[in-house]
C-alpha cells in the first residue's frame, strides 16, 4: 500500500515509457500484418468465381475436342479417346492441385490471422493494465498535482489505444470469417469433379 502512494522513481518511469514504446511497436507490426492479410485476400486469381470459370472452361474444351475427334477420326477413335481421357484426367488433377494449394494458403492465412488476433488481444490486455495503473496514479493524492494531470492524460491515451485495438481485433475476426467462407466455397468445387476412368483395350 505504501509503495503505491510513493511517487514513481525515474527507473519506474523509464520502465513504463519503454513498455509503452514496446506496445506501440507491436501495434504497428499488427497493423502491417493486417494490411498484408487484406492484400492477400484481395488477390483475384484465387477467387471461387475464377476457379469455377477455369473448371467450366476446361470441361467445355474437353467436350468440344471429344466431339471433333469422334466425327473426324473414326478409324482411330479408340486411341484418340484414350489420349483425350488422359488429358481430361491431367486437367482435372491440375485443377484439384490448384484447389488444394488455395486450401493450404487459406489454412496458413487462418493460422496467421488467429496468431495476430491473439497478439492483439494480449496487447489490448497490456494497454488495459497500463490504463488502470495510470488512472490509479492520477487519483493518488501522494503524487504531485502536475504529475497526476500527466498520468490522467496517459490514462486517456492508453484508453484510446484499447479502443483502437478493439477495432483491429474485430477486423481480424471479420477477415477470418471471410477466409473460412472462401474455403467452404472452394471445397465443394473440388469434390464435384472426379477423374474419368480410362478403359483399356482387351
Amino acid at each position: 500500500m505504501n509503495q503505491q502512494n510513493q511517487p514513481l522513481s525515474e527507473g519506474d518511469k523509464r520502465k513504463l515509457e519503454s513498455e509503452i514504446a514496446k506496445n506501440e511497436a507491436e501495434k504497428k507490426k499488427l497493423d502491417l500484418e493486417a494490411k498484408e492479410v487484406e492484400k492477400r485476400l484481395g488477390q483475384r486469381w484465387c477467387s471461387p468465381t475464377v476457379l469455377a470459370k477455369w473448371l467450366v472452361g476446361g470441361i467445355v474444351t474437353a467436350i468440344l475436342i471429344t466431339a471433333w475427334i469422334t466425327t473426324q477420326f473414326k478409324p482411330v477413335l479408340s486411341r484418340k479417346l484414350d489420349i483425350l481421357n488422359l488429358d481430361s484426367r491431367i486437367k482435372l488433377l491440375e485443377i484439384e492441385f490448384a484447389a488444394k494449394e488455395i486450401e493450404a494458403q487459406n489454412s496458413a492465412l487462418t493460422e496467421n490471422l488467429a496468431e495476430a488476433e491473439e497478439r492483439a488481444k494480449a496487447l489490448r490486455a497490456d494497454f488495459e493494465r497500463l490504463q488502470a495503473e495510470y488512472e490509479a496514479l492520477a487519483q493518488n493524492q501522494a503524487v504531485q498535482p502536475d504529475k497526476r494531470t500527466e498520468f490522467a492524460e496517459l490514462s486517456k491515451k492508453t484508453q484510446k489505444e484499447v479502443k483502437s485495438l478493439d477495432v483491429d481485433i474485430q477486423k481480424l475476426q471479420k477477415t477470418r470469417r471471410q477466409v473460412d467462407l472462401r474455403a467452404k466455397t472452394i471445397r465443394p468445387i473440388d469434390q464435384r469433379f472426379q477423374p474419368i476412368p480410362v478403359e483399356r483395350d482387351s
